[in-house]
């Protein structure tokens, strides 16, 4: 799109979605401390609340990413496999 349309390119300045994305999880975090702090809960027990919420979900997903990129590795797999993991990594 943005050969087809190069004016586009300055919409991407504003509408890139990670920084959006940083933003509110910085503005949701802030307002969860703001709520944590006015119950009288520490720092220390709600950052630790808050990682494991955070990081609870990216184990599973971990596991099964490195269970695909060892399987990919194997001498035996599949040459299709193997393909996609080089689409994949080249991004």
């Amino acid at each position: 799109m943005l050969e087809l349309a190069p004016w586009t390119q300055w919409l991407t300045l504003i509408v890139q979605v990670m920084p959006i994305f940083f933003l509110v999880g910085g503005y949701a975090n802030a307002v969860a401390w703001e709520s944590a702090s006015k119950n009288g809960t520490p720092y220390v027990e709600w950052l630790t609340a808050r990682l494991r919420r955070l990081i609870g979900p990216v184990i599973p997903v971990r596991l099964v990413w490195i269970g695909i990129a060892l399987g990919v590795l194997v001498p035996w797999t599949h040459a299709a496999w193997k393909r996609v993991g080089e689409l994949l990594s080249d991004g």
